[in-house]
């Protein structure tokens, strides 16, 4: 009974802010347009619809963690921004749908660096221990816009964690791999990466040849 007042209580917060949300659309483009539109493409919800959670008073940076335990708990976007705005905190709202931490988790080549060092030396713990991790709401955030990021542009969770630093907000490191000069730096990079492996193909391939057969 306690959890269905809770859950109520928590809509009726989102539908009165959903009530207060202008019919135009106005905002300064820091990449917000690429990062909606990423995110409505992830979802497979239009970009008003993501605009939307944005204008309850969602920060940026946290609208793809709405979509991802919406689409993980299998509720309404609805209910999870009324139980944030409610002030739960990102992992009560986790262990509130009984949601394992484990969702979080993507696998990444190398140290994750100081920016998301704090996250990944939980998974550090035995996989049998990973339900009992607590993460900040930092931590929910930056795992979960680095798997959508890295996900919906294909760019190594790596190169999302070295623009994350150097950019410092998703929304901006969205603009810069949207950007036609990245997808041509990239490009040319990947050529690159393919003729070494190439090259390695072909030296392996001229080991010494047997004899006679």
């Amino acid at each position: 009974m306690n959890k269905l007042v809770f859950v109520c209580l928590a809509l009726l917060l989102a539908l009165t802010a959903k009530a207060q949300v202008s019919g135009g659309i106005s905002f300064n483009d820091d990449g917000l347009n690429s990062f909606y539109l990423a995110i409505g493409q992830t979802y497979s919800v239009p970009e008003r619809e993501v605009i939307i959670i944005r204008e309850r008073q969602i920060p940026d940076d946290e609208i793809p963690v709405v979509f991802f335990i919406a689409s993980r708990a299998r509720v309404g976007r609805d209910e999870i921004c009324g139980l944030r705005l409610a002030g739960r905190s990102w992992m009560d709202i986790i262990l509130f749908y009984h949601l394992d931490p484990a969702i979080f988790y993507l696998e990444i080549d190398g140290d994750p660096g100081p920016e998301y060092g704090r996250a990944y030396g939980h998974w550090k713990r035995p996989r049998r221990e990973w339900s009992q991790i607590r993460f900040e709401d930092d931590d929910v955030i930056k795992l979960v816009n680095l798997r959508f990021v890295s996900k919906h542009y294909q760019v190594r969770p790596q190169e999302v964690i070295r623009l994350r630093g150097e950019h410092g907000s998703f929304t901006k490191v969205v603009r810069r791999v949207d950007s036609d000069d990245y997808r041509s730096h990239r490009g040319r990079n990947d050529n690159q990466e393919d003729r070494r492996d190439d090259k390695k193909g072909d030296n392996h391939g001229k080991g010494k040849k047997g004899k006679g057969h």
